[in-house]
């Protein structure tokens, strides 16, 4: 019993220990959130009397007078510091304010302002930050970033005479600012995380202006690290987690994560970005002096070697990523200077292929607004369509200003080029395209960019490169297009897209209908395989050596041999010549497939010229999206095309040497990748009658005209009813069931 009393009496003793130390726990916490809650109401008191205060010193500007506001800028009035940089900052925004009213009082106030000395006590006061500790007793810690921030407001001011003066006096504010390693200002990290924006926004006003001060540029770029920390300043909030966690301890409305709404260093990186921007300006990048700045700053680290010697990661990857990351956050109004950048570093020679497919993918992934989709495009096609000197891209879709680049086709194809412009002219060829978006002036409208990538693309395709990309693709192109086929917006421009594009993806490299190796190229005769004679040098197939020879003397393969050599003889050609062989190859090739697909319509028109095909030459322009077809008498053909054609004499005399042998003519037009103002003709003869129940393109030709020949055939209005029957067909399917209609009607 004794045991049981004492464990009892011991159970007890701890159940009222452990209830007395619960209340004095409680009252302990209770006593401290008083305190916190009394030390609130307390700062909110002082808060409010702080506002009150500046609120009263705006109010009584003018009764206090110029000359007393600059003696208590002087004198490290923080009210009045705090009331000007506010007072300043709305008279600025109120200037690009739709209906603004001129309010003359402030106006002639600020006048005075700047007249009496203001900009000096100001720099003065910033540069002070550099050296000394901040003394004195004040509200709050952002003394001195509302001193910086008041001056760059006053820089803002277009007018302002003492840019130049100003960029001449901050050295030691930049050299103090630009020191990421100690990030000290006031001998305070604290200031400096305070005034870190504000000093950017002050050297972005200093070179962002309606009229660019090259002199006041001149001077601030002399400042040693100031464009590299701009450029790197960029990135802080993305690759500078030590500078982030820092802000978190001193900026008492720093977001928790950036990336997130209200993120400090988003404003940070925007105001970056403005001035390196207007810097990048200046840049030619049509010199090779241009090219070789715009190709360091592109392949500069995000971090400084001081800070992280191993980044890896280049700028132009950076900007990249930014937009990746901002991706849902914000407008692109507001980060509309990465695009801006991230287009001028692209006209550097830093274009390779991870750049190529790193914007791809920004546009297939992270591209949720008309105006991002806008930016992209335009990107891409200042990186596949190199510029002559400018900049802007305005979307002309028939001006190319130069030779587009056919490595880079290849790489952007093989990236999904195609299938992304496709998604976002589904996603946003519908919404407004005339150009009051943020991208109206300099960056180009969005579906005239992909006009001109897609005929750029058109004008490459035949190349190597880009010829073996699109085909090697095909399958994917042709799936994509019959998916978004029925999603295409419903209108002109949209349409128009998409007829280009499925004319590159489709006609150009669709499976021939004839094998041209079983083809006799000097009579056109078709052959059984064990038929076959082969040229000795080009591999090219005939019926007999006595044809061979005929059409090495009198039928132009002397000159064709050459660019249809066989492999081991490739193999000895230079670069150029094997860029030459692969794009007569190409061309001869599509030239053939949409000319079997449109034999009727060829026909036809011949009917229709009243001329034997034989005598004609069937023009198929690929310069056009699509194709433009049409028949000409040899003599139109050779007045038409010959001025601007780069193979003139070729061309003239292998049609001369062929146009008697009964074969059709089919003069294949493509840009030459040359000259761009020159034209590239390549003729095939072919006479493909082998299989046919008729020994000749004229017995075939009057063998059609049978079916619709009658005795209204030779009324010029039913003539010119066939024409525009001819003109409006898609196909020859399209003229084959239109004479049968024909004919059954007759009959």
């Amino acid at each position: 019993m004794i045991t049981t009393y004492t464990q009892i009496n011991t159970s007890y003793a701890h159940i009222i220990c452990t209830n007395i130390i619960y209340i004095e726990m409680t009252t302990s916490s209770k006593k401290r959130r008083f305190k916190q809650r009394k030390a609130a109401n307390v700062q909110k008191e002082i808060t409010a009397k702080y506002d009150y205060d500046v609120r009263k010193y705006t109010k009584s500007l003018e009764c206090i007078g110029p000359s007393k506001v600059i003696e208590d800028i002087q004198n490290r009035n923080e009210i009045a510091v705090e009331a000007l940089c506010q007072w300043t900052g709305l008279l600025f925004a109120g200037r690009y304010q739709p209906g603004y009213e001129h309010n003359e009082g402030d106006e002639l106030f600020y006048k005075e302002l700047i007249d009496g000395g203001l900009v000096k006590a100001l720099v003065d006061l910033v540069n002070e930050g550099c050296s000394n500790e901040l003394v004195g007793e004040f509200h709050t810690d952002s003394f001195p970033g509302a001193t910086m921030n008041f001056l760059a407001n006053v820089m803002q001011d277009d007018a302002n005479p003492f840019r130049l003066q100003v960029a001449s006096s901050i050295g030691p504010l930049i050299s103090c600012m630009v020191n990421v390693v100690d990030r000290e200002y006031f001998k305070s990290s604290n200031h400096w995380h305070m005034t870190l924006k504000g000093f950017i926004y002050l050297i972005g006003n200093l070179l962002f202006s309606e009229v660019v001060h090259e002199e006041t540029m001149q001077v601030l770029l002399e400042h040693q690290g100031l464009f590299d920390f701009l450029v790197q300043s960029m990135f802080f909030g993305a690759y500078r987690p030590d500078i982030v966690d820092e802000s978190k301890q001193f900026i008492s409305d720093a977001p928790r994560e950036v990336f997130t709404s209200g993120d400090s260093f988003f404003d940070i990186s925007v105001g970056a970005a403005r001035a390196v921007d207007r810097v990048l300006e200046q840049y030619n990048e049509q010199t090779d002096e241009g090219k070789n700045e715009l190709y360091k700053i592109a392949t500069m680290p995000v971090v400084s070697k001081a800070c992280d010697p191993d980044c890896k990661t280049l700028v132009i990857f950076g900007l990249i990523d930014l937009i990746k990351r901002y991706t849902n956050l914000s407008s692109v109004e507001e980060k509309k200077k990465w695009y801006y950048i991230l287009l001028r570093l692209t006209m550097g020679d830093c274009v390779d292929k991870e750049v190529i497919t790193s914007i791809i993918d920004l546009g297939f992934n992270y591209t949720n607004q008309y105006e991002a989709a806008a930016g992209v495009c335009a990107v891409l096609s200042g990186i596949l369509i190199p510029r002559d000197g400018s900049l802007n891209i305005h979307g002309d879709p028939d001006v190319l200003l130069s030779q587009p680049n056919d490595k880079r086709y290849a790489i952007a194809i093989d990236a999904g080029l195609f299938e992304m412009c496709l998604g976002l002219v589904v996603k946003y060829g519908g919404q407004n395209d005339n150009g009051d978006g943020p991208f109206n002036a300099h960056i180009g409208y969005f579906t005239a960019s992909i006009r001109n990538i897609l005929d750029a693309a058109n004008h490459v395709s035949f190349r190597e490169k880009s010829s073996k990309s699109i085909t090697n693709r095909q399958q994917k192109l042709m799936d994509a297009l019959d998916l978004h086929k029925d999603r295409i917006p419903q209108n002109d421009i949209c349409t128009e897209i998409f007829v280009r594009l499925q004319s590159i993806v489709d006609i150009k490299h669709g499976q021939s209908v004839v094998a041209l190796k079983a083809v006799c190229i000097g009579c056109s005769k078709a052959l059984e395989a064990k038929d076959i004679k082969r040229c000795s040098n080009c591999n090219s197939p005939y019926c007999s050596r006595e044809c061979q020879v005929d059409d090495w003397r009198n039928g132009g393969h002397k000159q064709q041999c050459k660019l249809l050599c066989c492999k081991e003889q490739t193999a000895q050609l230079s670069k150029a010549q094997k860029k030459e062989l692969a794009l007569h190859k190409n061309v001869n090739k599509a030239g053939m497939d949409l000319f079997h697909k449109n034999t009727l319509r060829f026909l036809m028109m011949a009917s229709l010229m009243g001329c034997d095909i034989t005598d004609c030459v069937c023009v198929i322009n690929f310069c056009c999206v699509p194709p433009s077809m049409e028949l000409l008498t040899h003599e139109e053909f050779v007045s038409d095309n010959f001025q601007e054609c780069d193979n003139t004499e070729f061309v003239y005399k292998s049609r001369e040497a062929n146009k008697d042998k009964g074969m059709v003519a089919i003069a294949c037009i493509t840009s030459c990748p040359n000259e761009k103002d020159k034209r590239l003709v390549t003729m095939i003869y072919y006479g493909g009658l082998g299989n046919e129940d008729v020994s000749s393109w004229s017995e075939r030709q009057d063998s059609l005209e049978l079916l619709f020949k009658s005795g209204s055939f030779e009324d010029p209005r039913f003539r010119h009813w066939l024409t525009k029957v001819v003109d409006k067909a898609e196909s020859d399917e399209d003229i084959q069931k239109f004479l049968f209609n024909l004919a059954a009607a007759k009959k």
